[in-house]
């Protein structure tokens, strides 16, 4: 007898199982209108995409309002928020990734 599984705030595309997810591509996507209506042009996104789908996700919404509005993806915008072990790099969270984003992108940071 097969157990049914389902996911809870990600997936994975090898496995054919029910999911329930947030929409966080149109969600960032409509926070990053958010931030263009406010005069905010220089934008960072913090986290790390491979490390789950919803990140990827969100992502891709981030990405979209950037083209949208003409802006070019600076790769160093997008700044690592885990090591390859998957362990949190900032634990001051979000404290310590303000800072971190204001010293390495002078950007107003989104979050993932």
């Amino acid at each position: 007898m097969k157990i049914p599984v389902v996911f809870l705030d990600f997936y994975y595309k090898d496995i054919a199982e029910d999911a329930v997810v947030m929409e966080g591509f149109y969600g960032m996507y409509l926070m990053t209108e958010y931030l263009f209506e406010r005069g905010f042009t220089r934008m960072a996104y913090v986290g790390s995409i491979h490390a789950a789908s919803s990140i990827m996700d969100r992502f891709c919404g981030f990405r979209r309002a950037l083209l949208e509005h003409g802006i070019p993806f600076r790769q160093e915008w997008l700044l690592e928020d885990r090591d390859e072990a998957g362990k949190r790099k900032y634990a001051g969270y979000p404290g310590e990734n303000m800072k971190f984003c204001r010293k390495k992108a002078e950007s107003y940071c989104i979050f993932s």
